[in-house]
């Protein structure tokens, strides 16, 4: 539950033209500021002063509180249990997603592991029985590094490369064509 509320006082007031302060003035210390700064009296007068109150949180205000529970006694206990069984199922999920983030990499090396294991064996028994051809295509590693590789590379996605920028067309800077050359000498360099 959040809460932003802004308490407002003294603002002037137009009634005929004439501006009147409300409420409290200035505090002294912003007064005599305003003095020692040259501002005049009339303009002092319309200074609107705000007290802007905010808060955020899973509770109200204490004065929001007592406000639920002279509205609706018993209120203010079902907004705590509230906040507390929300806490707690925040805490659950943040757990929840900890233990997942470790134990399902764990899970896909087993998983990785365990197949290559049983291709090696499956392999070794093919060439035992006499069948030498599929052993060797069983055990030469293509199926064994094509399972392995997509397990260990599930949930890994590969950052979209950025283009470079257009080149620039029209009366290059001095800088510019400084780079430009420089660039073109390291290609030069490199091939």
């Amino acid at each position: 539950m959040s809460d932003s509320s802004s308490d407002k006082a003294p603002t002037p007031t137009e009634e005929s033209g004439q501006v009147v302060a409300t409420g409290d003035a200035p505090s002294a210390e912003i007064l005599s500021k305003l003095k020692r700064a040259g501002v005049s009296g009339e303009v002092i007068k319309m200074i609107k002063m705000e007290v802007t109150r905010s808060h955020t949180g899973p509770l109200p205000t204490v004065e929001t509180y007592e406000g639920y529970e002279r509205v609706c006694p018993g209120a203010a206990r079902e907004i705590l249990d509230m906040a507390v069984r929300q806490q707690s199922h925040s805490h659950q999920m943040e757990k929840y997603g900890a233990t997942s983030e470790f134990w399902l990499p764990v899970i896909g090396i087993i998983a990785a592991v365990s197949i290559v294991i049983s291709m090696f064996v499956a392999g070794v028994y093919l060439a035992l029985n006499g069948h030498e051809n599929l052993a060797i295509g069983v055990l030469s590693g293509t199926g064994i590094v094509t399972v392995v590789g997509a397990f260990l590379q599930r949930g890994k996605t590969e950052e979209p490369d950025t283009p470079p920028p257009a080149p620039r067309t029209g009366n290059l800077t001095r800088r510019e064509r400084r780079e430009r050359a420089a660039e073109a000498r390291k290609n030069m360099i490199n091939r």
